[in-house]
């Protein structure tokens, strides 16, 4: 079983340097995270949606959007919707894809709070 384990924790160490390197989708990040972040500050609101152990994710997505993440800041509203698709090659089973889901959650709550409660990250 000491094979298995490592094959699985060698290919989870692998999907993040595979998104990393990929120029498209980091670009279609941060313009998801610049687009959400105009429409949170204009009003407005997104949906995060997913089924399986992507509704999970969305629903952690939500919750974070909806609280804090880096520190303590106003509250967003889930509502409006992207046009942003963010397509992570993970690796031949779900588990690689929904993690590298997580570290895209991250990264857009990141990006939203650096847009609308820049003091957190002075």
């Amino acid at each position: 079983m000491t094979i298995v384990a490592r094959a699985a924790l060698d290919e989870a160490a692998l999907a993040p340097d595979r998104l990393r390197s990929d120029a498209a989708t980091l670009s279609d990040i941060e313009r998801a995270g610049e687009l959400l972040a105009s429409t949170l500050a204009a009003g407005g609101g997104a949906f995060s949606c997913g089924n399986g152990g992507s509704m999970c994710d969305a629903m952690h997505f939500a919750e974070e959007l909806s609280g804090r993440f880096g520190d303590d800041r106003p509250g967003t509203a889930p509502g409006g919707l992207a046009d942003v698709a963010i397509v992570t090659a993970g690796g031949r089973y779900a588990d690689r894809v929904q993690e590298l889901h997580m570290k895209v959650i991250h990264i857009l709550i990141e990006l939203v709070e650096r847009r609308l409660a820049p003091s957190i990250y002075a």
